[in-house]
């Protein structure tokens, strides 16, 4: 699964001949689903029963992320 911010799609893949393509997604729409499966009462990581290495490098690769989204944009408002 993989959004494409060229043709603003989401794109899920079941295998080498299934693919659903859905049209019309905006990167602030995106993001907000990011948030809401994340953040929600109802969220994801309550349904994920066991962490495997690569999830957790990946976990901590977007904690980085967003770590620096945040401060970027901190860094931007402060000089107004």
């Amino acid at each position: 699964m993989f959004y494409c911010k060229h043709d603003d799609t989401m794109n899920f893949i079941h295998d080498d001949e299934s693919r659903l393509e859905v049209g019309g997604i905006t990167a602030d729409q995106m993001f907000m689903c990011i948030g809401n499966a994340i953040c929600a009462k109802d969220n994801i990581l309550d349904e994920i029963t066991s962490l495997k290495p690569y999830q957790i490098e990946r976990t901590q690769e977007m904690i980085n992320k967003l770590q620096e989204f945040i401060d970027n944009r901190t860094n931007l408002n402060s000089d107004i």
